[in-house]
């Protein structure tokens, strides 16, 4: 949390999380990630099994990034991602239900729009 890891970071631990098995909660909140750093995550994500928690809230992800975490849930379904407080064009609390024999997996996600 608010140790600016920015994309250039996100690469480096995307790379430990796709081994990784022991970590089971992971707060990176305000650390100016982006769009393009929340699709290296989710990369990642989709080859890590053992994370339950992910706390993104503050990141700059946008809508583009916050969709391309929305896919992980499909293949990681057991994952809780956090997004409140990013800049996007949609305000919502998104749910995703990956099927009836898999548990419900949810994105919280509080966006706001953010006009230049």
């Amino acid at each position: 949390k608010l140790n600016y890891v920015t994309c250039d970071g996100i690469s480096i631990l995307s790379d430990a999380l796709r081994i990784n098995s022991h970590l089971h909660v992971l707060n990176l909140n305000s650390n100016n990630i982006g769009r393009r750093g929340a699709f290296i995550l989710a990369e990642a994500l989709k080859v890590n099994k053992s994370l339950r928690k992910l706390h993104l809230v503050n990141n700059d992800l946008h809508e583009e990034g916050i969709l391309g975490l929305k896919e992980v849930l499909k293949i990681n379904p057991q994952c809780s991602i956090t997004l409140s407080d990013n800049i996007g064009v949609f305000a919502s609390r998104m749910h995703l239900d990956v099927g009836a024999r898999k548990p419900t997996a949810t994105i919280t996600a509080s966006v706001f729009s953010h006009e230049e």
